[in-house]
C-alpha cells in the first residue's frame, strides 16, 4: 500500500558539500547503489519522460529495496538566497529482505554493463535478449508503475530495462525542530552524464518523520535552513545545473529501438 512521503532537497557544489562535511558532527554514514528502471512500450519510454514516477532498487549491504513512487507535489521554500524543493510522494515498496532481490540486482547489473560498454553498438535483437532473463526476475516481484501495468498485460513488445544508476554516499544525521524530526544526508553521487562520463553530483536531502500540514512543512523548512546558514552555507555553495541522469542510456536506446522500427 502507498503512503505519503515528504522530502527536502538541495543541489549543492562540491565546496558546499564539503563544507557541510567538515562543518557538522554526523551521527551516520552509508553507501548504497540505485538503480532505476524505464519502460519501453514498441513506441516510446514511459518514465525517463515523465519524471513524476520512480521506479527503482535500492541496493545497500543492508539490504535491497524495490520502489515505486509518484510525485503528488512539488513546492519551494526560500530564505536569503537559499532554496529549497519540497516533494510529496505516494512511495510503495517490494522486497525488503536482500536475498529476494539477489537476482534481480544480479540481472539489472549485466544489462547495466551491456548497455554501457558494449563496443559492438546496439540492436534491437541483442537489446531484446538481454532485457529477456532482467523481465522476467523484475516482474515476478510485482512491484510495477501503474502507467506502466497495462502496457504490460496488453502488449508483447512491451518490455523494461536499467535507465540510470548510481553510487552514492551519505552521511546522516537526525535534528529535532518545532514540528518534526528531520532526518539530513548530504550525498556524493558518481553517475553517468550525457556522453557516458562518470561524473559526481553532490545534494543535500531532509525527511520529516510525517508529513505535515503546508504551513507547518515551509516552517520546518526554514528552520533547516537557518540551521545550515549557521554553519556557513551561502547561496554561493548551491549548484543550479543538474545533469539528466537518463540521457545516455535513453539516447543510446531511441537510436536503436526507436529507429529500427
Amino acid at each position: 500500500m502507498a503512503k505519503l512521503e515528504a522530502e527536502f532537497g538541495l543541489s549543492l557544489t562540491e565546496k558546499g558539500y564539503l563544507l557541510l562535511k567538515s562543518a557538522i558532527d554526523w551521527q551516520s554514514k552509508s553507501e548504497r547503489s540505485d538503480y532505476y528502471f524505464d519502460v519501453f512500450d514498441g513506441r516510446d519510454f514511459l518514465l525517463s519522460k515523465n519524471k513524476e514516477w520512480k521506479w527503482r532498487i535500492k541496493d545497500s549491504a543492508q539490504g535491497s529495496k524495490g520502489e515505486v513512487s509518484f510525485l503528488r507535489a512539488q513546492s519551494e521554500v526560500s530564505l536569503n538566497d537559499i532554496t529549497l524543493r519540497i516533494s510529496k510522494r505516494n512511495s510503495s515498496s517490494a522486497g525488503t529482505k536482500k536475498k529476494s532481490l539477489d537476482k534481480l540486482v544480479e540481472r539489472t547489473v549485466e544489462v547495466v554493463d551491456f548497455l554501457t560498454t558494449s563496443n559492438k553498438g546496439l540492436s534491437a535483437e541483442r537489446v531484446a535478449e538481454a532485457a529477456e532473463g532482467f523481465n522476467k526476475e523484475l516482474l515476478k516481484l510485482g512491484f510495477l508503475p501503474e502507467i506502466a501495468t497495462e502496457r504490460f498485460d496488453s502488449s508483447s513488445s512491451t518490455f523494461a530495462l536499467p535507465a540510470y544508476w548510481n553510487e552514492k554516499k551519505r552521511k546522516g544525521l537526525l535534528i529535532e525542530f518545532e514540528y518534526t524530526n528531520l532526518e539530513v544526508f548530504i550525498e556524493k553521487k558518481s553517475l553517468l552524464d550525457s556522453k557516458g562520463r562518470e561524473i559526481f553530483v553532490y545534494a543535500l536531502e531532509a525527511e520529516p518523520e510525517s508529513v505535515l500540514e503546508p504551513k507547518k512543512l515551509n516552517r520546518t523548512g526554514i528552520e533547516l535552513i537557518e540551521f545550515l546558514e549557521e554553519v556557513g552555507l551561502t547561496a554561493a555553495h548551491l549548484n543550479s545545473v543538474s545533469p539528466d541522469p537518463w540521457a545516455f542510456v535513453r539516447t543510446r536506446l531511441e537510436r536503436t529501438l526507436v529507429m529500427s522500427r
